[in-house]
């Protein structure tokens, strides 16, 4: 069973979940449209050997998040909160799609508190269509979250029309059929999708930070992920 918490920040209240009451401390960064419950089988499996603990993302779960974004200072200020709560001097790091796209590109500010790292279909260094977001500039992905926010009928009508005229394949229409159903999820996308620049992983600097660091870290793919491509991580 897990326990539940939160971290209070000026910018909101983030939850997490706790399991377990080993040695070592991991944390768990969810992907996009998940929770930190996602991870609970993991947590179960590792509990005698681990304090576990997963945390609900902005926009996500049961934080309450009061800012339309979130940046690397805002990650670094929950993990300080949890280590000091923990009284832990070093922890694991785990990350999920987006969770490991977070871990990768704040993960060399983390000085010596960084004990290793576990990347599970990693966001951020080969996913497919990443190039999307970064075409689009802040100021017009506000403008668009406005415009779809008040008038998601259309966008979707729009998004079946360009469909129909093969300007967006059928992957990417029900990606946005599923992520503009409601008002909380146009809102978790376009608030992720503001974030999104604040995180920017530069694979060149990741390799030499794990190089330079020697941390462990053990990646997980999926040999058929449709978003993440395995063939173009480099494992060595």
């Amino acid at each position: 069973m897990s326990s539940s918490h939160f971290i209070t920040s000026p910018k909101g209240e983030i939850h997490y979940r706790q399991w377990g009451s080993g040695p070592r401390l991991v944390i768990a960064f969810h992907g996009f449209a998940n929770q930190g419950a996602l991870f609970e089988p993991i947590a179960l499996a590792m509990s005698k050997e681990v304090t576990f603990i997963a945390l609900d993302l902005p926009f996500h779960g049961r934080t309450q998040w009061k800012a339309a974004e979130y940046t690397q200072s805002d990650v670094k200020h929950w993990i300080s909160s949890l280590l000091a709560l923990q009284e832990a001097a070093t922890f694991e790091w785990m990350g999920f799609s987006l969770g490991a796209r977070i871990i990768l590109a704040t993960c060399s500010d983390m000085g010596n508190t960084l004990a290793g790292i576990h990347l599970i279909a990693p966001d951020g260094i080969a996913t497919y269509r990443t190039f999307y977001p970064k075409l689009v500039p802040i100021i017009l992905r506000r403008q668009l979250y406005r415009i779809i926010a008040a008038y998601p009928g259309v966008c979707l009508r729009l998004a079946t029309r360009l469909h129909d005229w093969r300007m967006i394949d059928h992957f990417s229409l029900i990606y946005i059929e599923k992520q503009l159903r409601t008002s909380i999820q146009i809102d978790r996308l376009f608030k992720t999708w503001l974030s999104l620049p604040q995180f920017r992983v530069n694979r060149r600097s990741v390799r030499k930070f794990i190089i330079e660091s020697q941390l462990p870290i053990h990646l997980c793919l999926g040999k058929h992920d449709k978003f993440v491509d395995s063939t173009y991580i480099p494992v060595s």
